[in-house]
């Protein structure tokens, strides 16, 4: 009953959505506030005295404002502050601006909020914008300027010293927890090296090809760009460490990227990049791969400490994720949503499970080293299905009805239950390493010759690991030939870009 009336419920909000074409789940302004109104006019929500001039579509403050928030609730407007603060107790917006276009924010001192600027819409179909945010000091905020799924903003000198995190921008949160489809545009803004955090430049990159990234950078986000380089930083205390937008071949390499909120490193809709020997450590997530990223290849990272995931792939494929040091990350080692990835050769430790694959076909996981981690070495869902999974050490991961690994069937119509799909658990000659086999089968004998186990390794009806190895000697290790690809995309990338700065045009 419970969940028929969940379905139901989720089902009338999709229906109101696509409906209204916009989500109204929402973010109230905050009070007490002043507010700008639709109709030109100020209000405030407390009939305290607005310290507010307006001139036509100028709006000039007057005097300082305390523990108030500026709200707008009208279009192409400007608000110039006359070097007069905003300050906060500590919570609540500075400027607060919801589904609205074309609002200049200017010459503004902004302290101790929460938000010191927050800019987003909450539209499903479409999205706000055109702002202009110029010649403003954010100072001791949780987050000095917010930008959520806005696009074509222009920032200028503006000033962002001692914030938690300066900037950021992104998408709705909405939006990504149930999965709509996402227009790239919404990255797409004029934001150039005017803007500084504490003294440093952001570099926010748009439609840039052939380039280093300039080694003061305070903040990193590459949109639409190609063969780039982002070498030898150290990003920390961020919202995301380094962002990649719709950007292709370009190199992600030996940086410190620690303590950010929540991804070390995000790629939405990017391809044929190479993330390779990076510290990634207790952040939120460590690596996020999203939204038709594809033909990336992520190698030779130390993915440690982090509070969500090691590394995530979502609604992505052709990805390959190997020879990474994957280990105590709070959630999953590798979480796999996504078709014709490879997972291969990776050392996926002491996590809170090692690999999760949900809904996600012909993939392959192959030669990793799967041990110690809390929960299950694998755990496979929903529609998954011809996975190849062989040549693995999955050793004293948690064991459940003398299964390391879960699989769980699915529900193919009312009450009928049916096994998980089949996926391939050995090549013909040999399967994976379990360290609990000898328990499960206590029987079992060795071939001295191949170091195979005589009983193969029930799963399931459909999921059986005919050669399960009892030697871990007997798993080959991978032909150098498997690596060689990445190397030549990194070097590739390098010496095109050193020939572009020696060349320019």
């Amino acid at each position: 009953m419970l969940l028929v009336l969940s379905s139901f419920i989720v089902s009338t909000r999709e229906i109101e959505f696509a409906a209204a074409n916009y989500v109204y789940v929402t973010t109230s302004i905050p009070k007490p506030a002043f507010i700008i109104r639709n109709d030109g006019s100020v209000h405030s929500t407390d009939n305290f005295t607005v310290p507010i001039r307006q001139v036509g579509n100028f709006y000039i403050l007057t005097d300082d404002v305390v523990g108030y928030t500026i709200a707008v609730d009208c279009d192409n407007i400007v608000i110039d502050g006359g070097g007069y603060t905003i300050q906060g107790y500590g919570n609540s917006t500075g400027i607060f601006i919801k589904n609205r276009n074309g609002v200049t924010v200017r010459n503004m001192q902004i302290s101790n909020f929460s938000y010191g600027i927050r800019l987003f819409s909450e539209y499903i179909d479409g999205f706000t914008g055109n702002h202009i945010v110029s010649g403003n000091d954010l100072t001791n905020n949780l987050y000095g300027i917010y930008m959520s799924s806005q696009s074509n903003n222009v920032l200028r000198n503006n000033r962002m010293n001692n914030n938690k995190h300066s900037f950021h921008v992104t998408v709705y949160s909405f939006f990504e927890m149930y999965s709509f489809d996402i227009d790239p545009a919404i990255f797409y803004h004029d934001i150039d090296t005017s803007n500084t955090e504490n003294g440093k430049p952001i570099y926010y990159f748009v439609n840039e090809q052939n380039m280093f990234v300039p080694n003061d950078a305070a903040y990193i986000c590459l949109i639409n760009c190609t063969k780039m380089l982002v070498q030898n930083f150290e990003l920390s205390k961020k919202i995301r460490g380094i962002t990649l937008v719709s950007t292709t071949y370009s190199n992600i390499t030996h940086n410190k990227i620690t303590n950010n909120i929540r991804e070390g490193i995000y790629l939405f809709k990017s391809a044929h990049n190479l993330i390779s020997e990076n510290d990634i450590s207790d952040n939120g997530d460590g690596i996020c791969v999203y939204k038709s990223s594809s033909n990336n290849s992520i190698f030779g990272n130390n993915i440690l400490y982090n509070e969500g995931y090691g590394i995530q792939i979502s609604g992505s494929s052709k990805n390959i994720i190997s020879g990474n040091n994957i280990a105590e990350n709070a959630n999953w080692g590798i979480e796999l949503k996504g078709n014709t990835n490879s997972i291969l050769k990776n050392y996926i430790a002491k996590n809170g499970k090692g690999i999760f694959c949900y809904g996600s076909s012909h993939n392959r996981i192959i030669g990793n080293k799967v041990v110690e981690n809390n929960g299950w070495c694998i755990r496979l869902e929903e529609n998954q299905k011809n996975n190849s999974i062989y040549h693995n050490y999955f050793i004293d991961n948690k064991v459940e009805e003398g299964l390391q690994v879960y699989m769980l069937g699915f529900q193919k119509e009312l009450l009928v239950w049916v096994h998980a799909n089949p996926c391939v658990w050995d090549d013909g000659e040999r399967g994976n390493y379990w360290s609990n086999y000898t328990t499960r089968y206590p029987n079992a004998t060795k071939n001295p010759e191949t170091g195979i186990g005589d009983t193969p390794f029930y799963i399931n009806i459909n999921n059986i690991d005919h050669y399960p190895v009892m030697e871990i000697s007997a798993i080959p290790e991978f032909p150098s030939w498997i690596f060689l690809p990445l190397f030549l995309m990194a070097t590739f990338v390098v010496v095109i870009v050193k020939k572009r700065l020696r060349h320019p045009h």
